[in-house]
């Protein structure tokens, strides 16, 4: 029970107002949350139940009546402050709309009010047409507009709308509703937009109307609607046939499942495209061998063999087609080994006995054949990690190189070595995710392999060569040495690449060293600073210091005058010549 605060009456605890006086209770005992809206104790500061501090409510009267209140009230006067209240909380506007019956204040809402979801939630109860075509017509916002139209049925108002309003997504809206045949094919025909055209052509069954659009309408777009709802074979053929446009045509052969009609295309049509898409949809195998064998075009047999599955079949292509490329297509389909091995084993194509050797996953059999061919290319097409097949072909005392194959051995080099000279050597240095992607980009070169005796890198070049990780636990792998030419570098370069390596720095041959210090005569005072840019990747910070200078000298004098000693830290200045850079590692040109 709850006594009244005027007169003192003993209410029900769930009354509202006072039986006695009139006067209200709701603030007696307790209050309401103005975030969540929920009951709490009247002296409350925080709410129990969201645990935000309630505050002071400045609304009048029946503005402060909540969730659980406002759906005891049916007086539309009150429903209506509340819900046109833009203080009030927006689910207790929202609940008190639901309850408003009153057509002029709902439209008083839907039209005025500053809030669009309270707007919206008013023309939801709005079913007078007058009021809903006003807003359809006239209202700003395009959204509520699009509301209005979706609740109007009457045809005559959505064909107004259609043809005359000026706002392209309310005319959709409009459009989509409308059932009147021929309104709907005048639009097809006539509209300006053709995107309203498109629309109205969707919801047209007059195949004389289609056929008539697909084959005389100026705008592709509005064919291609057309053309896709034509099922008759002979006007599809007629326009794969006859039409200028190799879009259109196309889209009509997409259109077609007969076989004969798509095989004729398939051979006989004279765009590529068309053929293509055509030979996509025959199943008839024999046509599709006969293509693949025989057709003059490179892109029709490639779209014949990816349909093709039969092994008899691709083996039969990969081993007696004259067309290299064909080939290859055919054996990148081949799953058998044993097949694979006859190819790479008797084919007189290096690249096709190397396409083949790639497929092949059986190590014995990778062994066997690069232990008895003379080809040294094929030795190193693939790695096996174990040595399987270099093991008894290659011996430690066949090293020629310097090995690499730790970051101290590298340092030494970088660090010591290299600096004594006057003039470097040439050099390719990549780095890697991982230690097997390294070692395989290695292998794969003619003149690096792996000693059965000691299963190490051997070279039987005189270079310095490796692989190791680094203090960034990233794999390096490099070639480089005087000997190092121009065909070995491009080799090491492709190789890197292919085996998903990026590129940390490299020196071709045949060019000079980016530092000759007896003849460094630039100025140190024209190198600019740029900025200083940090990159993070996972804990390691990387550090750039970027700078600008009007000539290599300059550049080169500056970086002279540089000591770093910590990783990660790279100085890198720009010029007309290129990128001078530095690093813990020395110097070195991007």
């Amino acid at each position: 029970m709850v006594n009244c605060n005027k007169c003192g009456r003993e209410n029900k605890s769930d009354a509202n107002f006072c039986l006695e006086c009139g006067n209200t209770l709701i603030d007696n005992q307790s209050k309401f949350c103005i975030h969540c809206g929920k009951k709490v104790n009247k002296t409350a500061a925080f709410c129990i139940y969201c645990g935000k501090k309630i505050g002071e409510k400045k609304n009048k009267s029946y503005n402060n009546v909540k969730f659980d209140q406002i759906e005891k009230i049916n007086e539309e006067s009150v429903l209506a402050d509340t819900a046109k209240n833009p203080a009030e909380n927006i689910d207790t506007r929202k609940i008190a709309i639901d309850k408003i019956t009153d057509k002029t204040i709902l439209e008083d809402i839907a039209k005025n009010d500053e809030n669009t979801d309270i707007r919206s939630l008013a023309i939801d109860k709005i079913t007078d047409k007058t009021i809903l075509e006003d807003i359809a017509k006239n209202d700003e916002d395009v959204d509520i507009r699009s509301l209005a139209i979706d609740k109007i049925n009457d045809e005559v108002i959505l064909i107004d709308i259609v043809k005359n309003d000026k706002n392209n997504k309310a005319r959709k809206i409009a459009i989509k509703k409308i059932t009147d045949k021929t309104v709907l094919e005048d639009i097809a025909k006539n509209d300006e937009n053709t995107n309203i055209r498109c629309l109205a052509i969707e919801k047209i069954s007059n195949e004389a109307i289609l056929i008539d659009i697909a084959k005389n309408d100026k705008n592709n777009k509005v064919r291609k609607i057309a053309i896709e709802k034509i099922n008759d074979d002979s006007i599809l053929v007629d326009i794969i046939k006859n039409d200028e446009n190799a879009y259109i045509r196309s889209t009509a052969i997409e259109k077609i499942n007969n076989e004969a009609i798509l095989i004729d295309i398939a051979k006989n049509d004279k765009n590529n495209k068309a053929r293509k898409i055509a030979i996509g949809k025959i199943s008839d195998k024999a046509v599709l061998v006969d293509i693949a064998k025989n057709d003059k075009e490179y892109w029709s047999r490639k779209a014949a063999i990816e349909k093709i599955n039969d092994e008899a079949v691709l083996v039969d292509i990969a081993k007696k087609v004259e067309n290299i490329g064909i080939r290859k297509l055919a054996i990148e389909k081949i799953n058998d080994e044993a097949v694979l091995v006859d190819i790479a084993k008797n084919t007189e194509d290096v690249g096709i006995r190397k396409l083949a050797i790639e497929k092949i996953s059986n190590e014995s059999v990778l062994g066997d054949m690069a232990k008895n061919t003379e080809d040294v290319h094929l030795k190193t097409v693939k790695n096996i990690d174990d040595g399987n097949y270099d093991a008894k072909t290659y011996l430690e005392e066949n090293n020629k190189g310097t090995r690499h194959d730790s970051i101290e051995k590298a340092n030494g080099y970088w660090f010591g070595e290299r600096f004594t000279r006057e003039e470097n050597d040439p050099f390719i240095l990549y780095l890697f995710k991982n230690s097997k992607d390294a070692k395989k980009a290695l292998l794969k070169l003619p003149y690096i392999h792996l000693a059965s005796d000691t299963n190490n890198l051997i070279s039987d070049e005189i270079l310095f060569f490796g692989f190791y990780q680094n203090e960034d636990s990233k794999f390096e792998a490099v070639v480089g040495g005087k000997n190092l030419n121009n065909r070995m570098f491009k080799e090491a370069k492709e190789s890197f690449t292919y085996y998903g390596g990026t590129i940390k720095n490299e020196l071709e041959p045949n060019s000079k060293s980016v530092i000759n210090k007896n003849k460094s005569e630039g100025k140190v005072e024209d190198v600019k600073f740029v900025e200083e840019l940090k990159k993070s990747h996972g804990p390691i910070e990387y550090i750039y210091k970027l700078y600008n200078a009007p000539n290599k000298e300059s550049a080169v004098k500056f970086l002279e005058n540089q000591e770093i000693k910590r990783n990660n830290f790279y100085l890198q200045i720009k010029t007309p010549e290129g990128k001078f850079c530095k690093d813990v590692e020395g110097f070195y040109k991007l």
